[in-house]
């Protein structure tokens, strides 16, 4: 069994998201489709303080949002300066 601890709430998304990309600009108005996503839950991002980040499908997802999940997935990436890597097992 896995436990992950993943967010839909948009404040903690946008917090996780600040202590990876460290030198981006991380707002709503940058990230439409995720906060789109997040609000819907069918996207939720894992907390890089006990994960590698990552999205993850949300509780609301479906099989025909894959497509919506793969643009949000390329929104997330292209976000200036790649991100500092973190290790949770350290």
């Amino acid at each position: 069994m896995i436990i992950q601890f993943a967010s839909c709430d948009k404040n903690y998304v946008l917090g996780f998201l600040k202590t990876v990309y460290v030198n981006s600009k991380v707002t709503e108005q940058n990230l439409p489709k995720l906060i789109s996503g997040l609000a819907r839950d069918i996207v939720r991002v894992r907390d890089p303080q006990y994960h590698i980040l990552a999205l993850v499908p949300g509780y609301n997802y479906k099989e025909s949002d894959y497509q919506e999940l793969l643009e949000i997935v390329e929104e997330v990436e292209k976000l200036p300066e790649k991100r500092k890597e973190t290790n949770p097992s350290k």
